[in-house]
């Protein structure tokens, strides 16, 4: 896992695991690290990112077959049904 840190340039953790990212937090300590989902920093990371991120906060859903959205699409406004 640790030859993808070989290939860069400089060292991108501290980056992608600052606390001020916590969607990113996550993902990079789950995908990157390795960390089980039921480790105390990934659950606080995953806890963090269920508040609306302020760099995230304005993006589009991603479709149901997982591809992301295209940035220009029109955001939606979600209605609890009842």
């Amino acid at each position: 896992m640790e030859a993808w840190r070989r290939a860069l340039n400089g060292d991108p953790l501290p980056w992608l695991l600052d606390e001020e990212t916590p969607a990113v937090r996550h993902l990079a300590l789950r995908r990157l690290l390795d960390e089980p989902e039921d480790s105390p920093r990934v659950r606080r990371a995953r806890a963090a990112a269920m508040r609306v991120d302020p760099y995230l906060g304005n993006t589009c859903l991603v479709d149901p077959v997982g591809g992301s959205a295209v940035f220009y699409d029109t955001q939606v406004k979600l209605e609890k049904v009842t």
